[in-house]
């Protein structure tokens, strides 16, 4: 049996070699490039610097040899320091971020000439990564950090740099879009939602509705996993600066959000036409707008989730609501026709829930919301529910208004 040597080098180091023995393990020390690579006797793979590597051509080996890494991208696992991101919140990590992304599903616009693909883990090692731009997610994707508690759990300080924040933390340096580098960048993260007619991605202010809530109108991406990242929108006490929002779910059936903290954003959680079942647990947010906006869905799960207010002195009008609430269809509705005062209508609510345009909502038989064991603080409204399907469990609310609920079957 030949001995297998484990041997400590660097990624340079095996493209600079020649004819080494394909019985001995190679470990590579780059930063964010550790990890194991073993020789391969496949042809024909391209070679991409990420788990795929040859080194210098020989006469034993005159196309070189080919090495193959073996931690974790044939188990559906990648690391997002293989593709160049830095972890270290001073330089952007977008585009190697989005690279790692793209790598294991698709992001692009592919529909109606193929369906989108996926997926796989994109996993975030601790560190604190600096997006200019919003990320784009495909189905079947998991984007997975380490969650872990600084001196105050999870973050505890208006400046990205601070020590104590610990974990996998995204920081949005385009905050809500006012940056006029980057005016349309709004969503830290969002899914690949394309309306079919154009090609376009989903507005950022836009929601996928019933009657267009089908495959032949927009892209679906479902299966979407968040899981252990921080995201933080901003970094200043001033909510003005504030990101727009954490995470836009759009036509995305069966994905979860669990064990995330946003911060000091204006909306934590945006979720339309994600059927089939989607869940948001165990997650920590600041907002000023809303928590967690729920509609045409036919069932949402809250459980066990801190949804804190910022006590908005800033309410909206008619004219700055934005586009996904009170609206039926593709049309806003008239304010007047719902009946709801005026702290309901222009206020800020921790939950919101509104399911207009869905024909089953008004018993609640078809489209309903589930909150478990969550405390809603700091808003003008804690939960708003309006023609949806209602089931509240242990549920802790200090708002201004509390329950604000119209057209509910309870």
């Amino acid at each position: 049996m030949p001995t297998v040597n484990v041997i400590t080098t660097t990624i340079s180091a095996i493209q600079a070699s020649t004819d080494q023995s394909p019985d001995d393990v190679y470990y590579t020390t780059d930063t964010g490039q550790e990890g194991f690579w073993l020789i391969t006797a496949v042809t024909g793979l391209t070679t991409n610097g990420i788990q795929i590597i040859s080194n210098s051509p020989s006469v034993l080996h005159p196309a070189g040899q080919t090495f193959i890494r073996q931690s974790g991208i044939f188990e559906g696992t990648i690391n997002v320091k293989w593709f160049g991101a830095s972890g270290l919140g001073s330089s952007d990590d977008y585009d190697y971020i989005q690279a790692a992304i793209n790598y294991i599903t698709t992001t692009t616009y592919t529909y109606p000439t193929s369906h989108p693909t996926g997926g796989g883990i994109v996993f975030f090692p601790e560190g604190r990564y600096l997006i200019s731009k919003g990320l784009i997610v495909g189905q079947y994707c998991t984007l997975k950090g380490i969650s872990k508690g600084g001196d105050h759990y999870p973050v505890s300080d208006w400046n990205p740099a601070a020590a104590h924040q610990t974990g996998s933390v995204i920081i949005c340096s385009f905050a809500d879009g006012t940056d006029p580098a980057y005016p349309d960048e709004k969503w830290a993260v969002q899914s690949a939602c394309y309306v079919n007619a154009t090609g376009n991605l989903l507005d950022y202010d836009d929601a996928v509705t019933h009657l267009g809530a089908l495959p032949f109108d927009y892209t679906i991406t479902q299966g979407i996993v968040i899981d252990g990242l921080i995201f933080l929108g901003g970094w200043s006490a001033e909510s003005a600066n504030w990101g727009y929002g954490a995470i836009k779910l759009s036509n995305s059936p069966n994905s979860l959000i669990k064990d995330c903290g946003f911060y000091n954003f204006h909306i934590g959680v945006l979720a339309s036409a994600c059927h089939g079942g989607t869940k948001i647990e165990n997650c920590y947010m600041i907002t000023n707008w809303y928590g967690i906006v729920d509609v045409w869905n036919n069932l949402l799960l809250i459980e066990n989730c801190y949804i804190n207010g910022f006590d908005c002195d800033d309410p909206f009008t008619e004219q700055t609501l934005p586009a996904f609430i009170y609206r039926e269809n593709t049309v806003p509705i008239s304010l007047s026709s719902l009946y709801l005062d005026d702290n309901v209508l222009f206020g800020s609510c921790g939950i919101y829930c509104c399911n207009i345009g869905e024909p089953e909502s008004v018993d609640g038989s078809a489209s309903g919301l589930t909150v478990i064991s969550t405390v809603v603080q700091r808003y003008t409204n804690g939960i708003t529910s309006i023609y949806s399907g209602l089931e509240l469990s242990g549920i802790h609310i200090e708002c201004g208004d509390g329950f604000t609920l119209y057209g509910v079957a309870v």
